[in-house]
């Protein structure tokens, strides 16, 4: 994420991250069942959050964007089970990201 993306609500990262991986794999997924896995539990209620209120802006684009997967399904799981989750986000043998951004400079 970029420094501004850093700065949104934990309900935005959590959505950007979601839009980010099935943009990664658009090509792939637009046509398949997809199942999500996240331990934000808000992110399972997009479906009413679209239908509650008129969106603007970045979250209406986003839920835009979810639209075009029509089999998308968000699921709960309580963090401490999520253990795939922080595999994926702590590969080994790459430098922490706040020692990386410090050598940029």
């Amino acid at each position: 994420m970029n420094p501004t993306q850093q700065r949104y609500s934990i309900y935005d990262q959590e959505l950007l991250a979601l839009v980010m991986a099935l943009d990664r794999w658009l090509h792939l997924l637009r046509v398949s069942k997809v199942t999500a896995y996240t331990d934000h539990q808000a992110l399972t209620n997009l479906q009413r959050l679209q239908a509650s209120k008129p969106l603007q802006g970045r979250t209406a684009r986003w839920l835009d964007f979810l639209a075009e997967f029509p089999d998308l399904h968000i699921t709960y799981v309580q963090g401490a089970r999520n253990q795939v989750a922080d595999a994926l986000s702590r590969r080994p043998g790459l430098p922490p990201a706040h020692k990386t951004h410090q050598r940029q400079h």
